[in-house]
């Protein structure tokens, strides 16, 4: 995800952010986190978390699932009780990469009415890791808690629920493991880039960044931060649903996060792509550190539809977003005040502007 400058990037003018609830640089976020792992292929495990049929064999007896960005994710605990009081209803899902990543909204009990009433919402993430063929490593994620007593029990509530849940979801029965089509890889210069184009379009940049994973967390979700290798204007809200808007002026908005480690947002494109401009990619940013002074970047962007326009697009932001991570990784490797002072500007203009 990245503005294919002056433009956009990674199919979405560079979009990603965070927030849960609002957080600046510094703030240490309450998370509440959970691991389980679950004998079966990560294709299932997928489908147990993201159909209604599935959800039934650990977590509910029924469910409404639309698996989309802003799609329904309501739990139902107790089905045949009127609506608002069955489960997660009004609960939504922010973002997802297939068989990877699912990020919702997530509500409070009944048991808490002062939050429940006022649809106070958390995010929920659902990480799934391939342990081997046969099985997955699920990591669970919560965070947005607010302040007090209410928010105290909330936090201690799921703290035993999604025990309970993941404990479930480890009984579930496996299936056979399913080959998928090997990704078409390179390299462009410092950046690995992956293209994939079946069962769904998708593509993926690696780069090994010079620095912590809290100083690219900093120069990726903060105005100023942004200023040292990307001169704009930035608009940046730390919240699901507000701004991570590198240009000022741009329609992306931060789906969902977890500090220092993931990032996803939603995207547009340049005047060129005018279909692909009014929305549907998004990109996540992962963070994994490698070592005290490394971070491996990794930016997965997804959401691709069919037609002449958006396969000029897809090979646009190929070129596009190498081009980004690669500013961001020079900001490290030659300091900002080079990058802020003109090269910027000429890769920017690079990206915007790819080879014909």
């Amino acid at each position: 995800m990245m503005p294919g400058v002056r433009g956009c990037v990674f199919g979405i003018v560079i979009g990603v952010l965070a927030a849960g609830a609002a957080s600046t640089q510094g703030d240490t976020p309450r998370l509440l986190r959970k691991t389980v792992d679950v004998p079966a292929p990560v294709s299932t495990v997928w489908r147990a978390w993201t159909t209604a049929d599935w959800i039934k064999s650990f977590f509910a007896p029924a469910a409404n699932i639309e698996l989309k960005p802003g799609g329904a994710y309501e739990i139902y605990f107790g089905p045949d009780l009127p609506y608002g009081q069955r489960g997660s209803e009004g609960c939504t899902i922010l973002t997802y990469l297939s068989e990877e990543l699912l990020a919702f909204t997530w509500s409070a009990p009944p048991s808490i009415p002062r939050l429940r009433d006022s649809n106070a919402r958390t995010q929920v993430i659902i990480e799934l890791l391939p342990r081997d063929p046969a099985g997955t490593t699920v990591r669970l994620t919560q965070l947005g808690f607010g302040e007090g007593e209410d928010w105290d029990k909330y936090y201690e509530y799921f703290d035993s629920a999604w025990s309970r849940v993941l404990q479930q979801l480890a009984s579930i029965p496996g299936e056979p493991v399913s080959e998928t089509a090997r990704p078409e890889s390179w390299q462009d210069g410092r950046v690995a880039v992956s293209k994939r184009l079946a069962p769904a379009k998708r593509q993926d940049f690696e780069v090994l960044v010079p620095a912590s994973a809290g100083d690219v967390w900093h120069v990726l979700t903060t105005p100023e931060g942004v200023r040292t290798f990307f001169p704009s204007n930035p608009v940046i809200e730390l919240r699901p649903g507000g701004k991570w808007d590198l240009h000022g002026g741009k329609p992306n908005t931060v789906m969902a996060f977890i500090p220092e480690e993931m990032l996803a947002a939603t995207g547009s494109a340049p005047d060129r792509f005018p279909n692909v401009q009014k929305g549907g990619t998004w990109g996540v940013f992962r963070f994994e550190r490698a070592g005290d002074s490394q971070t491996r970047l990794h930016l997965s962007v997804v959401g691709w539809q069919e037609g002449d326009e958006w396969d000029q697009a897809f090979d646009y932001f190929l070129k596009a977003n190498a081009q980004f991570l690669e500013m961001l990784y020079r900001r490290f490797a030659e300091g900002p005040l080079k990058q802020a002072n003109g090269d910027v500007g000429r890769a920017s203009d690079a990206a915007a502007q790819p080879e014909k």
